[in-house]
């Protein structure tokens, strides 16, 4: 079982570390409150990896309305990109107490074809060999948050330091999101 702990954990900071929509709204948006952010951000992240790690291991197949889901989540991330770019001083999706980082989290995840890609592909034929969900799930998302925690952080400390070119470090992480959103749904429409 710790193998499949430890396995989870490298195989998830492959993923953590590369560029996407959520370490870039980590580092654009959780500089006020990055504990507690990057843990609601995490949590919404882990929503739907904890239901398709239940989904496989209880052999579920197919996931209904994805297209949906994933254009959804292309609209808010979209969305949020323009709240970065034009109010980079006050980033509202994180720091209003509705739990955006929470919900965010959610609605990229399912909007993100890679993850899906990823998930049907590799996490499905490693959690086919490993009857270890728990393990997997534990170390995946544990990885996840640390890491979230860490871009926030230091995007906060580097707010302080940087001054005013932080907030084109926002704007442009704002543009960013926006490109994902863009290219998330034209994938979606395209494919369809």
């Amino acid at each position: 079982m710790l193998e499949v702990l430890a396995a989870s954990m490298l195989v998830s900071i492959s993923g953590a570390v590369a560029p996407g929509p959520i370490s870039t709204y980590a580092i654009g948006s959780l500089t006020r409150r990055p504990y507690t952010g990057a843990a609601l951000l995490t949590l919404g992240h882990a929503i739907p990896e904890i239901l398709i790690v239940a989904g496989i291991a209880y052999g579920i197949r197919a996931f209904p309305f994805t297209d949906n889901i994933a254009l959804t989540g292309s609209a808010a991330l979209f969305i949020f990109g323009i709240l970065q770019v034009i109010r980079p001083d006050t980033p509202v999706p994180a720091e209003r107490p509705d739990g955006m980082p929470f919900v965010y989290g959610i609605a990229v995840t399912l909007s993100n074809p890679y993850w899906w890609l990823w998930w049907l592909t590799f996490g499905v034929g490693f959690l086919a060999f490993n009857n270890a969900y728990a393990e997997f799930i534990l170390g995946h998302i544990g990885v996840d948050f640390l890491w979230l925690l860490l871009l926030a952080t230091l995007a906060a400390r580097g707010q302080r330091i940087l001054g005013n070119r932080y907030r084109t470090i926002v704007q442009g992480c704002g543009i960013g999101m926006m490109l994902f959103a863009l290219y998330f749904a034209g994938s979606i429409l395209l494919a369809g």
